[in-house]
């Protein structure tokens, strides 16, 4: 187990603990790089001879291990403002002048209000700046929608920067938030794409992801379905551990469509056992904001679907 206490001036008091692994074994890829995080609001037993404590125990038994580092104790300064996050626009297509909407911060010990917020893409290709009168209460947020927009009708990459500007703020390495938005073209079918050519406006996602497009050379899958290459999890090895990974098509006007769409494409899979591993495909109708499952229809009999018809999905191997 791993606690944190705190001394208030006559005894301990514990303000954390934790006996499960952060981030997995020592040997896991999802720990590189990501080391845990934690924030404790510990004004409670501010005193004049307050200290933190950080104990481990191995339990009598294996011992592990426990890092520590960037250990900072502050007092929240009266005025401190930022935008915390880009809620909107995500990547997506069909854009045009669309609305931006953020969250702001007040990470101050007092109530603010009449500051400006401004938003700018491109290093300032696109610059808006507006006046809020709302107040807000200290440590609360805000969400706002800008009422200018921002022009994301030509296809491409976007880098969209959302800052306060409030004139008695202590800290202003913390008022500005960026996201990458990516502006997709709209293909409307008959579409089809072989992943020969690097345009294929295809986007990978999710967390550990080891989708390669190129020529396949592992053991299981040396070879593309049809010409050279191939989308693959690993041209040349295996998939990662702990993977949860996206393999994103452009979008896809069906607006002019009279009858239902059906897609079609080439499968191999060799998966960790008893339903471990899965893959299946989602669609999205609202631009990536939220995704289902694609199931197997009841008016339409799909060919080689899902081989697990419980939990809607591949697993296994297929040959």
């Amino acid at each position: 187990s791993f606690l944190v206490d705190v001394f208030d001036g006559s005894s301990w008091i514990n303000v954390f603990s934790r006996s499960t692994d952060d981030c997995g074994r020592w040997n896991d890829p999802n720990c590189i790089g990501n080391f845990p995080k934690a924030t404790l609001n510990i004004s409670a037993y501010a005193n004049a001879n307050c200290r933190v404590r950080f104990t481990y125990h191995d339990g009598n038994d294996w011992g592990w291990y426990v890092g520590i580092d960037n250990v900072v104790v502050i007092s929240p300064p009266s005025n401190d403002l930022g935008v915390s996050e880009i809620i909107g626009p995500i990547s997506g297509c069909g854009y045009a002048n669309e609305p931006v909407q953020i969250k702001i911060k007040n990470l101050g010990a007092t109530a603010v209000s009449s500051f400006d917020v401004s938003f700018n893409s491109n290093n300032g290709a696109q610059l808006v700046t507006e006046t809020i009168n709302t107040p807000i209460a200290a440590q609360d947020s805000l969400i706002y929608t800008f009422s200018g927009l921002i022009n994301l009708t030509t296809t491409g990459t976007y880098n969209l920067q959302a800052y306060t500007t409030l004139s008695a703020d202590s800290i202003a390495s913390n008022d500005t938030t960026s996201s990458i938005i990516e502006s997709d073209p709209t293909f409307t079918p008959t579409y089809s794409e072989d992943f020969e050519t690097p345009n294929h406006n295809w986007s990978i996602g999710g967390s550990r992801s080891s989708w390669e497009r190129g020529v396949p050379t592992n053991t299981i899958i040396n070879t593309a379905a049809g010409g050279q290459n191939a989308f693959v999890t690993d041209l040349n090895g295996s998939y990662n551990s702990a993977e949860l990974s996206y393999l994103t098509s452009p979008c896809l006007d069906f607006s002019s469509s009279t009858l239902d769409p059906i897609l079609s494409f080439n499968l191999i899979h060799q998966l960790e056992g008893n339903n471990l591993d899965r893959a299946w495909v989602e669609y999205s109708t609202n631009n990536g904001a939220s995704w289902s499952k694609l199931l197997a229809s009841n008016a339409f009999t799909p060919q080689n679907w899902y081989n697990n018809t419980t939990t809607q999905n591949w697993s296994g191997a297929n040959s």
